[in-house]
């Protein structure tokens, strides 16, 4: 079987069930840092987008959808640099960025607590997003 470069996939191992299921997955391709302009620049398109600054204010609330409406370069390159260093989906960075400008202490706390197995990694990129929740926080 012939497989061309552009339908190359990624296969992860799903380790919680009894089968082992294998799922194709895209590559990951990290954002790259330009030394000569000293900025990350996104390797496709699909990483410089991510979900709407609403996203933010449903997921982290108010401080860091004010950060990204009003320092909206800086917000994109920090989610580029987090990207890079932590092999993150674009969704994934942005929502672990909006933990930490919601609260840095307590996101830091958080990632120490995971790295050391402490507790369950959270799911930043999912946070707050049930109907359920969006109706709660709709109507706080």
């Amino acid at each position: 079987m012939l497989l061309s470069i552009s339908n190359l996939k990624a296969f992860n191992i799903n380790k919680f069930s009894n089968k082992n299921i294998i799922s194709p997955t895209k590559l990951h391709m990290a954002p790259k840092y330009d030394r000569s302009t000293q900025r990350w620049e996104a390797a496709t398109p699909e990483e410089g987008e991510g979900y709407p600054p609403t996203g933010s204010l449903l997921r982290q609330g108010p401080l860091p959808f004010i950060q990204r409406l009003t320092n909206t370069d800086k917000y994109d390159q920090a989610v580029l640099k987090m990207m890079a260093n932590e092999k993150l989906t674009r969704n994934q960075a942005q929502g672990s960025f909006d933990a930490y400008l919601r609260n840095p202490s307590d996101w830091a706390v958080s990632r120490k607590e995971e790295e050391k197995g402490n507790v369950p990694k959270i799911d930043y990129e999912n946070v707050n997003t049930s109907p359920k929740q969006i109706i709660l926080t709709g109507v706080w």
